[in-house]
């Protein structure tokens, strides 16, 4: 049986269909967790620039999209691409990049960076079912897979807000389950608690 994801509105949640070991495929939400200082306001009310560096492609151009949507100016990524090779900087995609980073989102003119880094840890399941026609068995790499995400002020280098969204239970579709867990982990890290809304991992960012 498999149900098919769902998506919320607001600051968009994702359901995961993942494998479980039963052979069923289950639906489950990303498990969330974030906070953040002062947010700067809203990109529709003071348009920001934002530069995105992370370590995996795909949660890099989710994060991209997800800002676009919010209306934030995204600085290309060849832009700081052509920086990076100019300033003759190697880059290792750990944290030992960040002031190099940081040093080039200034020069593109950003006003904050985003870093994502993705991890993911594969192993083998097998299973087996018996019914009345006889029996079987299948085996599957799966994965556990998360997001962590911080925003960091060109300026002052202060993280002023950080996300991260992990799976539960093993999966085995880990491209899109990349998608759901950087919009988790955005929207966990944004959800404005002191102004009274709530997260819960199955609804999001809320307010009754």
């Amino acid at each position: 049986m498999t149900n098919r994801p769902r998506r919320f509105s607001a600051t968009v949640v994702y359901a995961v269909t993942v494998f479980a070991l039963s052979g069923c495929a289950n639906t489950v939400y990303p498990i969330a967790s974030g906070s953040h200082t002062t947010l700067p306001p809203k990109c529709v009310e003071k348009p920001r620039r934002i530069a995105i560096w992370g370590n995996n492609p795909t949660v890099v151009n989710a994060a991209i999209e997800w800002y676009q949507q919010s209306k934030c100016i995204v600085i290309e990524r060849a832009q700081l691409q052509a920086i990076i090779k100019e300033q003759q900087i190697r880059l290792t995609y750990t944290a030992d990049d960040d002031a190099d980073v940081l040093r080039v989102g200034k020069m593109v003119g950003a006003d904050e960076i985003v870093f994502t880094e993705a991890s993911s840890q594969s192993a083998i399941s097998s299973s087996f079912s018996v019914n009345n026609y006889g029996g079987g068995g299948q085996t599957d790499t799966v994965y556990h897979m998360s997001v962590a995400i911080r925003m960091v002020k060109i300026e002052t280098g202060e993280i002023y807000a950080s996300g991260s969204a992990r799976t539960g239970v093993a999966i085995n579709n880990p491209e899109a389950t990349l998608l759901y867990l950087t919009g988790s982990a955005l929207g966990r890290a944004y959800c404005r608690t002191e102004e009274g809304y709530q997260w819960l991992d199955e609804r999001g960012c809320f307010k009754e």
